[in-house]
């Protein structure tokens, strides 16, 4: 009878692998083709003495028993959610004296709205939603888990990863598919399958998934992890460290309009572009780079720096212009990326400014033309993932112009790039600290964060925060910023795809993977014989033009543009021009919103990516926020009416926003 029950329990687990290939291969194609003739070798399949299915591990069963195991999980799960079982999306409050923008604004609106509504700063546990919108899980096992948490909730979008090929065969042996894709698909939402990665291209897979299905279901992300291992493990710390990527940067529409009025003021100005790589040639690519940032560590090096000014080409980033200045250093390059006027005080504030007519200036395209004009031959470039970015990229016939990525969050990013962009393959960081060991020295001393007159010790203070500790460049912890961590992982992102750069990080600062930890004190003595002058003016007089760049030309594109960023905006809302009455409704409607937007996009021919990237932020930011704060509600018909008029908020907001864009684009900015 034993053996019997055996043989028909491994006749069930064939059906079901059988079942689930023919599932794969309409859904999943890839995984199919990969496990059509897979053998297993090391977690192997097989009947216990229970007579179920079990993982075999060095001859060893994994689980007493899969199945109850699975279902003690997932209870124990739902019982204990904690902020490490879900992700948050939650954007910091700041005071109204430090808002720039009605975009800040606005989302500071929805969010005292709901304060008032709900007195408290607790959200409910989100486990106590009949619908969870999305859950991210690390591990399948036999999968029995998966079954359990789809028979306990409704769940809309559901990311598996398997870093096992082996095990995730095993699985398909257990359960079926089929029902649970499909139920993902009848909420509109997804069932993904990421399986034999590493940690990193998980997370990466995960964020490109939400930019899929709507970065709104970051509100309340379930993680949900069914075994340790060192990859499980390894993913979990990264998503603690660097989860935030996931709720940032995305841009805002204010902020496009604001850069497309620059970026036509520069145009205007016949400011040239940097070209593409294959235009022009450096011939010196080896010669030294050092890109001075404004961290605390600058302070003990600018001596040393003084002395040897003339062994390298130097880049002032921001606001280290001031401390290089002061110490009687004179960058060979400037390098501003930030598109407000607000930085116009800052440059102002440096005590001689005939001295800035010395000194070249590279910015990002949409920088205000009046901080540009303070310098000598501004020269400019095109933005990546920018409204008025995508029209110059329209307008380039010859494919002339570089967009190089990797740009941001900070002005080192933006310097690293554009040298790298220029050719050159020997790079030094000096003051890139990106963290600070003491928050009474969170940048160089001769910078602007310690003028007085401008900024009280208190204010200064309070503009940084100990949000991470991450590992020193020399060893040791250093506090840092979730602004300054996604710097630092740029930057080893544009190594990576740099591997002919050597770049040599000389801060006592956070460590950055794909630089040599090196003391400024200890790196060789630099003979060049042309002189720097002589060498940047040939090589930035080749590598920029302004061919291609017509002020009416740009314009007119843009004026078409107008027409359907209003027709999609129209239709964004005729989505949501309705009494909704739950979150789940509510959930489903951002959904459909997100999909037009990028279905509507599609259709359009010149003007579809500068219509995406005006649009698209925006739209993430409400939905995100919107949804986040449903969450804080016990009382139902409050959390509807609460939607509602949020929705309500955000339309006008669109609306207004667009009507400033048709008005202001050939204006000087606001901000």
């Amino acid at each position: 009878m034993e053996e019997q029950s055996d043989t028909i329990q491994k006749m069930l687990m064939q059906a079901t692998l059988m079942s689930n290939l023919a599932t794969l291969k309409c859904y999943y194609p890839e995984i199919h083709q990969f496990y059509q003739t897979y053998k297993l070798s090391g977690n192997e399949i097989s009947i216990d003495n229970n007579g179920k299915p079990n993982l075999l591990n060095n001859g060893e069963f994994v689980y007493d028993d899969a199945a109850l195991f699975a279902k003690s999980q997932v209870d124990n799960f739902c019982s204990n959610t904690n902020y490490q079982n879900y992700f948050t999306f939650d954007i910091a409050p700041q005071k109204d004296s430090e808002i720039n923008f009605e975009h800040e604004r606005t989302l500071k609106k929805l969010d005292t709205i709901r304060k008032k509504d709900t007195f408290y700063d607790t959200p409910n546990n989100p486990w106590n939603e009949e619908q969870i919108d999305c859950m991210f899980m690390i591990g399948s096992g036999l999968g029995y888990q998966i079954e359990e948490i789809f028979k306990q909730k409704r769940v809309c979008n559901f990311f598996l990863f398997e870093p096992s090929p082996e095990v995730f065969f095993a699985m398909l042996h257990c359960i079926d598919l089929k029902p649970l894709i499909e139920h993902c698909f009848a909420k509109a939402g997804q069932f993904k399958i990421t399986i034999g990665f590493g940690p990193e291209t998980a997370l990466n897979n995960l964020n490109d998934y939400l930019k899929e299905i709507g970065n709104f279901n970051i509100a309340r992300m379930f993680v949900f992890k069914h075994y340790e291992s060192e990859t499980t493990e390894k993913l979990i710390s990264l998503i603690q460290e660097i989860g935030h990527r996931l709720s940032q940067g995305f841009g805002f529409m204010e902020d496009e309009v604001i850069g497309f009025s620059h970026l036509l003021s520069n145009i205007e100005a016949g400011f040239p572009l940097l070209m593409k790589k294959e235009y022009f040639v450096n011939k010196n690519p080896n010669r030294p780079v050092l890109i001075a940032g404004n961290g605390p560590s600058l302070d003990n090096k600018i001596k040393i720096i003084k002395e040897r000014e003339n062994e390298f080409i130097i880049l002032s980033c921001g606001t280290s212009l001031r401390a290089l200045l002061a110490n009687g250093i004179t960058p060979d390059i400037h390098i501003e990326m930030e598109r407000t006027s607000t930085t116009l005080p800052w440059i102002e504030s440096i005590p001689n400014q005939e001295q800035l007519k010395n000194i070249q200036i590279i910015a990002l395209a949409p920088v205000c033309d009046e901080v540009l004009n303070k310098f000598k031959t501004p020269k400019i470039i095109n933005k990546l993932f920018d409204y008025g970015g995508y029209l110059v990229k329209e307008l380039d016939k010859l494919d002339l112009y570089e967009s190089p990525d990797k740009m941001n969050p900070t002005v080192t990013n933006c310097a690293l790039t554009l040298m790298i962009s220029l050719g050159f393959k020997n790079i030094y960081l000096i003051g890139t600290d990106l963290g600070f060991k003491s928050l009474e020295h969170h940048h160089s001393k001769d910078s602007m964060y310690y003028d007085e007159e401008k900024y009280s010790t208190k204010e200064s203070l309070d503009m940084f925060k100990k949000e991470l500790t991450l590992k020193g460049n020399f060893g040791g912890k250093v506090y840092s910023t979730k602004v300054f961590e996604q710097s630092k992982g740029n930057i080893e992102l544009l190594l990576d795809k740099n591997k002919s750069v050597t770049a040599f990080n000389c801060s006592d600062g956070v460590a950055i993977k794909g630089t040599t930890p090196l003391e400024f004190d200890e790196i060789p003595v630099i003979k060049n014989k042309i002189s720097k002058k002589e060498f940047l003016t040939d090589l930035l007089k080749i590598s920029f033009s302004s061919e291609q760049l017509s002020y009416s030309e740009i314009e007119a594109l843009a004026l078409k543009s107008f027409g359907d960023i209003k027709s999609i905006i129209d239709k964004l809302f005729a989505i949501t021009d309705r009494d909704i009455r739950s979150r789940d409704e509510l959930r489903l409607l951002f959904s459909l919103q997100y999909q037009t937007l990028f279905k509507e996009i599609k259709s359009l021919t010149k003007s579809a990516g500068a219509v995406g990237l005006f649009l698209q932020g925006s739209l993430k930011y409400f939905h995100a926020v919107i949804m986040s704060n449903s969450y804080y509600y016990n009382n139902l018909d409050k959390r509807n009416i609460y939607i509602n008029d949020a929705i309500t908020i955000m339309k006008e907001h669109f609306y207004v926003t667009y009507q400033e864009l048709t008005e202001r684009y050939n204006m000087p900015s606001k901000v």
